[in-house]
């Protein structure tokens, strides 16, 4: 999955279903009010539903793939998938290992 990059229609597609799956995630007030609680209480800028929708049609095949390579190449004893904008990368990564059991 890691050596070869990702398609670019399989991309746009992969993009526009989360695309369309966070703005219908948060079309009612409750639901919103989800939206901007889970940001603030995992520390992420809280940025609106629309903001997230376009740094999410702003990735590309390379960042995919750059993320993938670092998913097969393992962070310690664990697998996982980070999906966002590159600035919060080194963040999130931190985030994990400190507090991942050692």
């Amino acid at each position: 999955m890691a050596s070869k990059r990702v398609a670019a229609d399989e991309l746009a597609a992969a993009k526009s279903a989360m695309v369309g799956r966070l703005l219908r995630s948060t079309e009612t007030a409750i639901a919103s009010a989800r939206f901007y609680g889970s940001r603030w209480r995992a520390g992420l800028p809280l940025e609106t539903p629309d903001d997230r929708a376009e740094a999410i049609m702003q990735v590309t095949a390379e960042q995919v793939q750059s993320v993938a390579e670092l998913i097969a190449g393992g962070i310690g004893d664990v697998r996982m998938a980070l999906v966002g904008p590159s600035d919060q990368g080194d963040e999130l990564l931190s985030a994990i290992e400190s507090t991942a059991p050692n």
